[in-house]
């Protein structure tokens, strides 16, 4: 096995793509979430697993999130802005190896391929894995495109 963990921020879209994925295999997550468990869509709901940060602010727990983890894979279409740019930065500022796949120019197939080849790659057992992209309201149906990526790759390592 290679993957022990998925870690998240739980925010609407990629974040949620992986923690859901995780959930649909009773996989191991967690992730830190800003204080008052906010997110997009207002309150993340009590029955995923958190860790809240004392800070309302995401940068903290999109930091923490980096730094509780292993490798990070961050899912855009197109360029990374905002809080995925962020994470890049974070990934780079604490030395952990990231993987950028942008969703608008590979199939789910090719995704899933490179993600396989990234992982192999670290050549780590028990990988804790950050998932991280952009939010549903700037990418619609990423959440479900992830979810499935997501899925494939936990059965890869579960196989």
């Amino acid at each position: 096995m290679i993957i022990s963990k998925i870690v998240s921020g739980f925010q609407t879209g990629a974040d949620l793509g992986g923690i859901t994925a995780s959930m649909d295999l009773n996989f191991p997550y967690e992730g830190w979430v800003p204080k008052g468990r906010k997110y997009e869509n207002g309150r993340i709901p009590d029955y995923y697993i958190v860790k809240e940060s004392s800070s309302s602010r995401y940068e903290p727990r999109t930091e923490q999130n980096v730094e509780d983890s292993d490798v990070t894979l961050v899912f855009t279409r197109g360029e990374p802005g905002g809080g995925s740019k962020l994470t890049i930065s974070y990934a780079v500022a604490h030395n952990k190896p990231y993987l950028h796949l942008d969703l608008l120019l590979y199939t789910k197939e090719a995704i899933v391929e490179q993600i396989q080849e990234f992982l192999s790659a670290i050549n780590k057992q028990d990988l804790i894995v950050n998932v991280a992209g952009q939010r549903e309201s700037k990418a619609m149906g990423i959440q479900l495109e992830v979810r499935a990526i997501i899925t494939e790759v936990l059965k890869w390592n579960n196989g």
